[in-house]
């Protein structure tokens, strides 16, 4: 629906009842907050809360949900398909903005998408302000967890709803940053070998674990182990969009110039210049010629149009 059209109109029925934005909200017991995010157009209510706006603002607020293209379960799909977008282009800017709306959207508010809010947070905490103790508490709060309950125990006794063991994948992240590799291998070989939670992963949770495994081997120096990683993560090849392969051969150029195959590092450069090149993304294809003569000394600009 157009959004910002519905909030003017809503505001208008409000005015035109001489209603308050408060008193809106007290009655129908939202935030004061949220009935302005309305009316700005910013979100969109849910159907049971114009329902009960109807009760103190007539029909005709039911009248202009009739005559919108408003369709109420369309937004929490929607929503979610935009926060992975937001994740995987790594806007995290974007990705706080958007968790500001959901928020104040009702259909956010049952326990279940509570608890994805606050994996949503753990993130902007973990990316935009590099608070990673903080990130780490609110997965802890996500997983229902006191302050001090053991989290690898946690994840040792206990079965992991897909909503748990995204959270843990996070949490592996959120280790890797802050040189607690070994807690961050022992839980994504955890999740990746335990044969009841491995097979409910989808191919692409386990190529973006297999990457995080990877990343963090690299940092331990342990290039043989990376390039093992990296070979798995690419034999799952029925998952893959162009941005996580790009990542995917990215990291396997530099691990094969760890590993001094420097024939097949340039290669996977190569490759990935191209992956970026089908991208558009002129910023990563400048970023990796540079990537790769500064760090690598592999000059790969005799082998790209």
């Amino acid at each position: 629906m157009n959004l910002y059209r519905f909030g003017k109109e809503f505001s208008e029925i409000r005015r035109s009842n001489n209603i308050s934005q408060q008193r809106l909200a007290d009655t129908i017991q939202c935030s004061r907050k949220y009935i302005s995010l309305i009316e700005t157009g910013k979100v969109a209510p849910s159907t049971n809360m114009i329902v009960e706006m109807s009760k103190i603002l007539g029909n005709d607020i039911i009248d202009l949900l009739k005559f919108s293209d408003y369709d109420d379960p369309d937004f929490m799909i929607s929503t979610k398909k935009k926060v992975s977008l937001l994740i995987n282009s790594c806007d995290y800017t974007g990705l706080n903005d958007q968790l500001t709306i959901m928020e104040h959207h009702t259909d956010f508010q049952t326990p279940q998408n509570e608890q994805y809010i606050l994996y949503l947070k753990s993130i902007c905490e973990m990316e935009i302000n590099h608070d990673y103790y903080k990130s780490i508490d609110l997965i802890k709060e996500s997983l229902f967890l006191k302050k001090n309950d053991d989290l690898l125990l946690f994840l040792h006794k206990n079965k992991l709803s897909s909503d748990k063991i995204r959270s843990y994948h996070s949490l592996a992240i959120i280790f890797h940053f802050i040189n607690g590799y070994k807690y961050s291998i022992e839980i994504l070989e955890y999740l990746l070998t335990h044969s009841n939670i491995s097979s409910s992963l989808s191919n692409l949770s386990k190529v973006k674990m297999y990457n995080t495994l990877a990343n963090t081997y690299i940092l331990m120096d342990k290039h043989t182990n990376a390039l093992n990683v990296i070979n798995k993560a690419l034999s799952i090849i029925d998952c893959m969009d162009l941005n996580v392969l790009s990542i995917l051969h990215f990291n396997k150029a530099y691990i094969l110039f760890k590993c001094n195959e420097i024939k097949n590092s340039k290669e996977y450069f190569v490759m990935t210049y191209y992956d970026y090149k089908n991208l558009n993304n002129q910023k990563l294809m400048k970023y990796l010629i540079h990537f790769a003569q500064n760090n690598c000394s592999i000059d790969i600009t005799p082998y790209i149009l």
